[in-house]
């Protein structure tokens, strides 16, 4: 009878020290990761001793991968100071490269994936989920460049497809990040991304999910520029990669139209013959922008180079262009007799030291007639 209490009661302190114990561990893992949290914001100090001091701590702790990584989870997904989420994620994605990946235990590696998984899904703070959709991305491309990561393509397929426009966002920029450093992990995949880019392209509720979308596909076509077999599967997004920008232009959101011509321009680089069906459509959304005086000037100057750029990668497609012969020089010309405003208060706060880059409308102009020759030839250029 005496037994059975006496266990009884041992059990009950055994219990009873196991809770202190645990109590004890999430107190010190919080003091540490509160420390940790002070340490990011050192990093970013105005104080040269301060940062200096911090730097050479973070470089300390990331000596030991093991120790580093529970700090760098919990700060990038619990610290409250959004700044200091944001920072983590930049470290993070600095730090958990190849070599300290591989000195992960597999269950470290295993934290590692969960936890950019989660992250993404869990912050809500539209800058530092960026941020970590790049970390996520960038360290995703690390570990499919030496192996499997079947659950974040997965992952990438559900969020894309999420009721939330944040998620559809997140799975874009995670993409982007994949598309030129794990290009033939893709391959299998390269139809259902279509679908997928199709829906994100025309998006309904989110134009930064449309502009991801854009950067995403985009680089996924210069992933794959030496396959042709593969690009006709990415042939029926074109009409929606020009809605991106025409959408923009209409919504008078030039920086946004700015950004879309640029992702446009770098297809137009690597791939041009991905646009070979399209270039009466392009080059006229192109003259029409470039003709359009009421756009800011460096919109206007980004669909002139659009044509430039085609004209030079692409010179057999665009000698067949009717459009764009007739009108390239006159357009060149025109550029060139614009008369550009300048202001009093700007010009007369200038010194000999400022560095002027502003493209005028002249500069374009000369551009242009320096650059057709060599790649259309004087005729195709001039024709007669």
């Amino acid at each position: 009878k005496e037994h059975i209490p006496r266990c009884r009661k041992e059990q009950a302190q055994q219990s009873f020290w196991t809770a202190i114990d645990q109590s004890l561990t999430k107190a010190d893992q919080m003091d540490n990761r509160l420390q940790f949290d002070e340490l990011i914001r050192s990093l970013t100090s105005s104080s040269n001793d301060i940062r200096k001091a911090a730097e050479a701590s973070f470089e300390q702790l990331c000596a030991t991968p093991e120790n580093a990584l529970p700090l760098l989870c919990a700060s990038m997904t619990q610290s409250e100071d959004e700044t200091v989420r944001a920072m983590t994620a930049v470290m993070f994605r600095k730090r958990v490269g190849e070599d300290f990946f591989s000195k992960l235990s597999p269950e470290s590696q295993s934290a590692v994936k969960s936890t950019l998984i989660n992250a993404v899904q869990q912050e809500r703070v539209q800058s530092v989920r960026r941020k970590i959709a790049d970390t996520a991305g960038e360290v995703a491309a690390m570990i499919l460049g030496k192996s499997e990561w079947p659950e974040m393509l997965n992952f990438l397929l559900q969020l894309g497809k999420s009721e939330f426009a944040e998620m559809r966002e997140s799975s874009m920029l995670i993409l982007s990040r994949l598309t030129f450093a794990v290009s033939d992990k893709l391959l299998p995949m390269v139809a259902t991304l279509a679908g997928l880019f199709q829906g994100t392209l025309q998006d309904q509720q989110s134009k930064e999910v449309r502009l991801a979308a854009l950067t995403a596909a985009s680089s996924l076509i210069q992933a794959l520029s030496n396959l042709e077999d593969q690009l006709q599967h990415l042939q029926v997004l074109i009409p929606a990669m020009f809605g991106v920008v025409g959408g923009a232009l209409n919504e008078q959101d030039e920086e946004s139209a700015r950004s879309a011509l640029e992702d446009l321009i770098s297809v137009a680089e690597e791939a041009p013959k991905f646009f070979r069906r399209s270039m009466d459509p392009l080059v006229h959304m192109c003259f029409t922008i470039a003709d359009a005086k009421q756009l800011e000037n460096e919109t206007r100057f980004l669909a002139v180079e659009m044509l430039l750029t085609l004209s030079e990668q692409a010179p057999a497609m665009m000698r067949k262009q009717t459009t764009f012969l007739n009108n390239i020089v006159p357009l060149a010309l025109q550029l060139m007799l614009v008369v550009d405003e300048v202001d009093p208060a700007a010009w007369n706060s200038t010194t000999d030291d400022d560095d002027d880059d502003d493209m005028t409308s002249l500069d374009v102009g000369k551009d242009c007639l320096d650059r057709l020759p060599p790649s259309l030839g004087g005729q195709g250029t001039f024709p007669p």
